[in-house]
């Protein structure tokens, strides 16, 4: 591939590289674009513009029967794909079109690293793509279940989050060049975890993005996977606090995302949710659009970012968060509120609603965090020296 570098200058020294993921991750045929798919189109685009050119290898999870039973009874440990039927085609497709870097997106695909380095050895440099590490997440279940542990469920998630650990850190000391994560929290734990290379790569930002806003300032919203742990919970202990502090005050908190059964069972639990479904992306748009403030509950430290937020910086959608929700993120101006927990959450909503000068001036400080945010040239520019 040649590269136009934009000046009529072509770049005749693109590196061939894959870009080993699921198909549904870079979400060309879906409809509604989610957090994966927004990380990975940004990490696919990243990589191009380091002079990569990384083409998408697509694998297919898992049919295996023991693998299937493994996933659905929770005893599983990153065996999403089939890699020992996967990997004799993959390496003949390196062979093929002699490719010099394997960019592995998302940890769920992780074990395709040992048969390419135990094929390879230092021929190839192979990184992952972190979204998140299973364990991250796990760890909090095993804390805070969301059912009760019996005896048997409790030792078994013990057992499970250590061999999660266990195999995290064993392919990052043996398999892996490095590992190009989205946090600095989730920096420090890949060093910690023994990978070789860090590069931590904030959520950037499209400063060219424009929605136009027809603001209720009487209206919040919440969006996100419904049925993911850290979601429910933390919107859980939000609602649970507005119930308790609502003194009559009339909101509306528009709540999007699927499963659609589980956004139906928030709407009949509590009065002041709006259930919308899960919205294509233009519908999604002209729905924000109308939000005076973009809720985002998170009450502690979960796999990957909110990669929402970044979505709520380029539309202009003044956001309430904690340090937790905003991992992943770095700008130079502008203020963004920030809460303690679900009860300071629900206070500073309470207030601000309806008070159009100071939501006003929320979204003016959210276009100083859009202007002084990266954009992802510029985090080309930082990141490509490590790579190379």
């Amino acid at each position: 591939m040649i590269k136009d570098l934009g000046t009529g200058i072509k770049n005749f020294n693109m590196i061939k590289s894959i870009f080993v993921t699921h198909k549904n991750t870079l979400g060309k045929h879906l409809k509604i674009t989610g957090g994966v798919q927004l990380c990975s189109q940004e990490f696919f685009k990243l990589l191009n513009l380091c002079d990569f050119e990384a083409e998408p290898y697509y694998v297919e999870y898992t049919k295996n029967i023991y693998s299937r039973f493994l996933i659905k009874y929770k005893f599983d440990c990153y065996n999403s794909f089939n890699v020992n039927k996967d990997y004799k085609d993959l390496i003949n497709f390196i062979d093929k079109n002699e490719i010099k870097y394997v960019f592995i997106n998302h940890a769920s695909a992780v074990r395709y690293a040992k048969p390419i380095k135990a094929y390879y050895g230092e021929k190839i440099k192979i990184y992952l793509l972190s979204h998140g590490n299973d364990s991250g997440d796990f760890m909090h279940l095993t804390t805070k279940p969301i059912k009760k542990y019996n005896l048997f469920t409790k030792y078994r998630d013990l057992l499970r989050l250590g061999r999660l650990l266990h195999t995290e850190s064993y392919f990052r000391i043996n398999f892996l060049e490095g590992v190009l994560t989205v946090s600095s929290v989730e920096e420090q734990l890949e060093k910690w975890m023994g990978a070789k290379t860090v590069i931590y790569t904030p959520r950037t930002i499209n400063k060219d993005y424009k929605l136009d806003l027809v603001t209720n300032y009487s209206k919040v919203g919440f969006i996100g996977r419904l049925d993911h742990p850290p979601n429910r919970q933390g919107f859980e202990l939000l609602c649970d606090a507005i119930t308790n502090h609502n003194n009559n005050n009339i909101f509306e908190l528009s709540l999007i995302g699927a499963p659609i059964e589980m956004g139906k069972y928030f709407e009949k639990k509590y009065s002041f949710i709006s259930y919308k479904g899960e919205l294509l992306d233009k519908e999604l748009e002209q729905e924000i659009s109308t939000w005076a403030l973009f809720l985002n509950p998170v009450f502690w430290y979960s796999m990957g970012v909110t990669t929402k937020i970044a979505k709520a910086i380029e539309w202009g959608i003044p956001v309430i968060t904690t340090l937790f929700g905003l991992r992943g993120y770095e700008w130079a101006h502008g203020v963004m509120v920030i809460v303690k927990d679900e009860n300071d959450m629900t206070q500073k909503t309470m207030a601000f609603l309806n008070q159009v000068s100071i939501i006003e001036n929320m979204k003016h400080e959210m276009e100083e965090i859009k202007s002084s945010s990266y954009t992802i040239e510029e985090l080309a520019i930082r990141i490509k020296p490590n790579l190379l």
